[in-house]
């Protein structure tokens, strides 16, 4: 696997595949931490070697899930939700508006792509490094989007 991960690093729009390399740094150990999971499919065919990276936070007013996908064609952060659908932008129905808050930063509000349905959110591709960035190193990352909030929490290991 880590033979994967840094055979397709350098297609990675990002400086040195900093993603892919905090992905795989968070996969590797994951079984700890119940809040994060992960799933990985291989496949001989390298453009559909893909990794999942999943944040499901146990707080049940949160209702949103951080979910990182990263492949052969890039890395995507999507917010997910399983109840209403997240509000649009009222003079664009297309986008949402998210805001974020890494460790204590100031706010900031950005643009996320408001998927079919309205229940999945897509982070621009620098939103969702920096969000990686952050977690690597230990500060906690919130997202506050309409009425739904998520405090996503920095990987642990525990022994």
């Amino acid at each position: 696997m880590t033979f994967l991960f840094r055979k397709y690093a350098k297609d990675f729009p990002f400086q040195g595949g900093v993603c892919a390399s905090f992905l795989f740094f968070l996969t590797s150990c994951l079984s700890s931490s119940p809040e994060w999971t992960t799933q990985s499919t291989a496949n001989s065919s390298s453009p559909y070697h893909s990794t999942r990276l999943l944040f499901s936070p146990h707080d049940f007013r949160s209702e949103v899930e951080v979910e990182f996908l990263q492949g052969s064609y890039g890395t995507f952060c999507y917010l997910n939700t399983s109840f209403l659908p997240f509000l649009p932008d009222p003079c664009n129905p297309l986008i949402s508006c998210v805001v974020l808050q890494i460790a204590n930063q100031e706010k900031e509000k950005v643009i996320g792509e408001r998927l079919e349905g309205g229940q999945r959110i897509l982070l621009p591709t620098e939103v969702g490094c920096r969000i990686l960035d952050a977690l690597k190193n230990k500060e906690q990352v919130e997202l506050t989007i309409g009425r739904y909030h998520v405090e996503i929490r920095p990987y642990t290991h525990h022994s």
